[in-house]
């Protein structure tokens, strides 16, 4: 059995979404009857809008990052909306945003091929496949249906040789 964990080019899904998060709760304080005053709810509503530009670059390098910044604008939420609920809405979308979110990953055992993502579970059988190949950090799989993907896969974490892998595949393939 061969697991191989899927290296995102794009941003993570949570990443983004946290992001966009940020940005309604910006408009939110701009458009907002303001409570204390339109200063108040302005320059919240611009430091929200920093925060959420800022926020893959700051997640990069501080850990907790991504609780400090939701919890500020959970908190800058309530200070303009003066709606607890509002505020817990916002802190609990991110929070469950982050717990939902999967690594991508591929797994190849005696029997099938899974492919996990965080909306779905695609499962395929070896005789579904001509052809697999492994070649310097990128995993092919060449399906009969002339469907192809090609995936850049992160090998650091596990002890794996290519050759035994493709050996693997080919016997699976030749087996059906």
């Amino acid at each position: 059995m061969y697991t191989f964990i899927i290296n995102e080019t794009a941003q993570k899904m949570s990443t983004s979404i946290n992001r966009a998060l940020l940005f309604l709760a910006a408009f939110a304080c701009f458009i907002t009857i303001p409570l204390f005053s339109t200063f108040l709810n302005s320059t919240l509503g611009i430091l929200l809008i920093i925060a959420a530009f800022t926020f893959q670059i700051a997640q990069a390098k501080y850990r907790n990052w991504n609780i400090i910044i939701m919890t500020m604008g959970a908190c800058f939420l309530f200070i303009v909306t003066n709606s607890f609920l509002i505020a817990l809405l916002f802190f609990g979308s991110s929070k469950i945003v982050t717990m939902i979110y999967k690594i991508p990953s591929i797994v190849f055992t005696e029997n099938n091929i899974c492919i996990k993502k965080t909306g779905s579970l695609k499962t395929y059988q070896w005789a579904a496949c001509n052809n697999i190949i492994y070649k310097d950090g990128l995993l092919t799989i060449d399906f009969k249906n002339n469907h192809l993907l090609q995936l850049p896969v992160n090998i650091a974490a596990i002890e794996f040789e290519a050759t035994s892998f493709n050996e693997f595949c080919s016997k699976k393939l030749h087996t059906f």
